[in-house]
């Protein structure tokens, strides 16, 4: 923290990572919204499913952590059960 207040150092640590980690999620969706993958969708809709679903894998993967030694193991488990969720074909119910 090399002298900062705690306040000064969390601010600094969430504007650099906020920029960082923000600016990947818009460009994923600009490539959705510009590339015609959701027929009639805005960036507006598209960005906040995103956000919405990142900030409900956060919770799920404490979760997970707990049936497992280390965090690194919990969060590739993680990664696997929601591409496997994914991939899982529907059902109609006709």
């Amino acid at each position: 923290m090399m002298g900062l207040s705690d306040l000064v150092y969390w601010t600094s640590y969430f504007i650099s990572d906020g920029v960082l980690i923000g600016f990947t999620p818009s460009f994923l969706c600009s490539i959705m919204t510009v590339g015609g993958m959701f027929n009639h969708a805005n960036f507006g809709t598209i960005l906040g499913f995103l956000v919405c679903f990142c900030l409900s894998a956060v919770p799920f993967s404490f979760f997970i952590c707990a049936f497992f030694d280390a965090p690194q193991s919990a969060s590739q488990f993680t990664i696997l059960l929601l591409i496997g969720l994914i991939e899982l074909p529907s059902r109609s119910l006709t």
